[in-house]
């Protein structure tokens, strides 16, 4: 298990992954969906989010299950 500590940026947050065992957070994520969801979660980690557990259990709640209003209403925030 790797544990990544931002002590550059004096943050007492940890991005806690275990890729064996497909958890972050301490949250189990279905096998078929941890390597998207790690990156992303990694990218924005990097950009400076400190997700907690209960931020990464609604980030697989919704990659589960899709909110098509939702996905609009953000599709219309840039022109086409």
């Amino acid at each position: 298990m790797k544990t990544y500590n931002k002590t550059f940026l004096k943050s007492s947050f940890t991005f806690d992954v275990d890729k064996e065992k497909h958890m972050i957070q301490g949250v189990k994520i279905p096998d078929d969906l941890f390597f998207a969801i790690y990156f992303s979660v990694r990218v924005n980690v990097m950009e400076g989010w400190e997700p907690t557990a209960h931020d990464i259990e609604k980030l697989v709640a919704r990659v589960q299950q899709p909110d098509p209003v939702l996905d609009e209403e953000i599709n219309n925030l840039w022109p086409k």
